[in-house]
């Protein structure tokens, strides 16, 4: 049996919601702040830098759809903006300004189901929980799960944005096991809800996977050529995160 959970962390715990355009004034308000006070930018100059930071984005996505693994957070895509514009910034100074901008996304991070009470659940059952995800921010997790009284729950939380690498990269699950050293991946389950990111890259290393489906997942991204997806199917196919009760 298992003696590890590990999860996926959006459309697997939690529900991203798409934020209307109120969250994202919000959240262009917070950089708006910032390039304002500290370098007096101009209006053109803020309509020049989100023009910049837009590119920025569209180049991450592209990067993401081809599956390159490397992950460009909301950091590393600011400095890019601001340094087609000749900016350079302290990492220091524009950190909390973007934990407040991802900060306005919080209310539209909603846990699925009964994540709360599956999560409390394992938690006393003493189980070592982890989470390992996609995202371009790591405090923004950290954020959710505090708001939601679930941070302690977890023993790791390893993000793409935080080791710059994404799933289905065999190195962000090995980041896993370097952190759990009493367990093998065999004695893992890790439980997401895309078969090429979670199932995947988890199945290549030997853990066993469940897969959740009471979203359906996006299944249309390019094949990355570093999997034989061919073989990979999921050992457990759930439809609830309550479920996962029943596997341990």
């Amino acid at each position: 049996m298992f003696k590890a959970i590990a999860f996926d962390f959006g459309f697997t715990l939690y529900n991203i919601l798409k934020k209307d355009e109120p969250a994202i004034q919000k959240m262009r308000d917070v950089l708006i702040e910032y390039l304002k006070d500290k370098y007096k930018f101009s209006e053109n100059d803020l309509s020049i830098f989100f023009d910049h930071l837009s590119d920025v984005f569209e180049i991450r996505k592209a990067n993401n759809h081809d599956h390159l693994f490397l992950e460009m957070n909301t950091l590393d895509c600011v400095k890019r903006a601001l340094a087609k514009m000749n900016y350079k910034i302290k990492d220091e100074e524009i950190i909390p300004y973007i934990d407040r901008y991802h900060a306005c996304e919080l209310d539209f991070i909603q846990p699925m189901g009964n994540t709360i009470s599956v999560i409390q659940k394992l938690f006393k059952k003493k189980i070592p929980l982890a989470i390992v995800t996609n995202n371009p921010w790591h405090n923004i997790i950290t954020m959710a799960l505090e708001r939601n009284n679930l941070l302690n729950c977890f023993d790791e939380i390893i993000s793409s944005s935080s080791i710059g690498i994404r799933k289905p990269s065999p190195e962000i699950f090995n980041k896993l096991l370097h952190s759990w050293k009493r367990f093998s991946f065999s004695e893992i389950l890790f439980v997401g809800d895309s078969l090429t990111n979670d199932v995947s890259g988890a199945n290549a290393l030997g853990m066993k996977t469940a897969l959740l489906k009471s979203i359906i997942a996006d299944e249309s991204d390019v094949t990355p050529k570093d999997f034989n997806f061919d073989k990979v199917r999921p050992d457990y196919l759930i439809k609830e995160i309550d479920a996962i009760l029943n596997l341990i």
